[in-house]
């Protein structure tokens, strides 16, 4: 969709202009634009430090060929060392998902580069090899992605004077909760939605 670059309070709604000019209106909006958060923040005078930076994911597949990882727990093994903390999941119909919670690097707007990195690929085969025994070590794929790390790696979610819900800094683990934070963004939504025809009806 449209690439949001500013939000305007209305006084009675809220105003997100597009890039390319394009306006949208409403009377509540619920932002939660991932690495973009910090520049829509500050056009509200809110400053909030987050940090958005590339992480690196890959998924591996069972010695046998077959996709049985669908049932298998989410885990979190965290860092010893040198080694990075990481964590697995299922990935339905694909693989077991690994992650290394080692940044590539901060992400702007302008890097585009989305190239594994061989260095957290072979971090990824020694764990699997070591403590998976029944999957395959080599990744069939890696794939490079971008979260946003609030200063105390928790979500910041709030409201703001004028119709405005906020959800940002989930550190990667946005999607994972969003059966939680669907309502409760709903609720808040809802809530300012409430307060502003309370206002308006006097």
């Amino acid at each position: 969709g449209p690439h949001v670059r500013e939000v305007q309070l209305t006084g009675g709604g809220v105003r997100l202009v597009c890039e390319q000019g394009e306006e949208l209106a409403g009377d509540v909006v619920v932002l939660a634009p991932g690495p973009g958060a910090a520049p829509l923040l500050a056009g509200l005078g809110v400053d909030v430090p987050l940090r958005p930076r590339l992480e690196q994911v890959a998924h591996v597949a069972h010695r046998s060929g077959t996709v049985v990882s669908d049932t298998l727990p989410c885990w979190f093994d965290g860092p010893v060392g040198d080694r990075p903390a990481m964590y697995a999941m299922a990935t339905p119909g694909v693989g077991y998902k690994l992650g290394v919670d080692r940044p590539l690097r901060d992400w702007t707007l302008e890097d585009t580069d989305r190239s594994p990195d061989e260095a957290l690929m072979g971090i990824v085969r020694d764990l699997v090899g070591s403590d998976l025994a029944g999957f395959d070590p080599e990744p069939f794929d890696a794939q490079v992605c971008c979260w946003t790390e609030s200063p105390d790696n928790r979500f910041v979610i709030d409201t703001l004077p004028g119709g405005v819900v906020v959800a940002c800094g989930d550190a990667g683990e946005g999607f994972k909760f969003s059966a939680l934070m669907g309502p409760v963004l709903a609720d808040l939504a809802e809530g300012l939605w409430r307060e502003q025809g309370l206002r308006e009806t006097g």
